[in-house]
C-alpha cells in the first residue's frame, strides 16, 4: 500500500511489487493527482523506513524499498 500526499489531499493506492516499475509507478501517480501538465521529471519519489527518508531515483532503488517494505 502507497499513500500518495498532494497539497494536503491523500489517496491510498494497493502496489503489486513484482509488477513494479519506476515509469508505471509515476503515471500512476500522475493520473491519481489528476495533473496532467505534471512530468515524469516533475516527481520526487521518496519513502521513510525507519524514520530515514530514501529518494528513489530509478528501478533499482524501487526494487529495495519494496525488499524492505513488502508485506511478509
Amino acid at each position: 500500500m502507497m499513500l500518495i500526499t498532494k497539497g494536503g489531499r491523500r489517496r491510498i493506492k494497493d502496489i503489486i511489487g513484482d509488477e513494479l516499475n519506476m515509469r508505471d509507478l509515476k503515471d500512476e501517480i500522475i493520473d491519481i493527482i489528476c495533473d496532467k501538465e505534471l512530468e515524469h521529471g516533475d516527481l520526487e519519489l521518496s519513502c521513510v523506513i525507519e524514520n530515514n527518508k530514501f529518494v528513489l531515483h530509478g528501478d533499482d532503488e524501487l526494487m529495495l524499498m519494496w525488499e524492505q517494505l513488502r508485506p511478509g
